[in-house]
């Protein structure tokens, strides 16, 4: 099977985390592989296959396979809130803080965490970057956050409940 691991692998991103907390949902449209030796992607009827050669491995913690997962992949709102139940807030909070200015570590940071630091006066990120991949996503025009230098720009209220 072209998503099974071979020796010296590891799934990253979404998949990374279905895996890391065996989240109860199904695994998501594009499986990322850490590890091999070339880059590759398999595509297939309902998903894509992507091995990632392992200089694009950010670290085997679940921040970093948030920032692989938002850097290099579709968004699946589903798994993330899901991840984002089984993360700790603390370490979560602590990557945000190591990475004021990073591109991914605001996107992470959503309107429930308080107490976090002010911003800088750089330009908001969007939450989901549809420019990206515009045919995958949609979003809203969204409402910037100055203190989080994000814009949510994601479909529905917070509240949405995506089980």
């Amino acid at each position: 099977m072209p998503d099974t691991l071979r020796e010296g692998e590891r799934y990253t991103g979404l998949m990374g985390f279905v895996t890391r907390f065996d989240l109860p949902s199904p695994k998501p449209s594009v499986i990322s592989i850490l590890g091999s030796g070339q880059r590759r992607q398999v595509v297939e009827a309902y998903r894509t296959i992507e091995r990632y050669l392992a200089s694009y491995d950010y670290g085997n913690t679940p921040e970093m396979e948030l920032k692989f997962a938002l850097r290099y992949k579709t968004t699946d709102l589903a798994i993330l809130r899901l991840a984002f139940e089984s993360m700790a807030t603390a370490d979560l909070e602590a990557w945000i803080r190591s990475e004021p200015n990073g591109t991914f570590s605001p996107g992470a940071l959503g309107s429930s965490t308080s107490g976090s630091p002010a911003r800088s006066s750089i330009s908001p990120t969007p939450a989901i970057r549809q420019q990206l991949l515009p045919d995958k996503h949609t979003v809203l025009p969204g409402e910037p956050s100055r203190r989080h230098r994000v814009t949510d720009n994601l479909p529905g209220p917070p509240a949405l409940d995506l089980r």
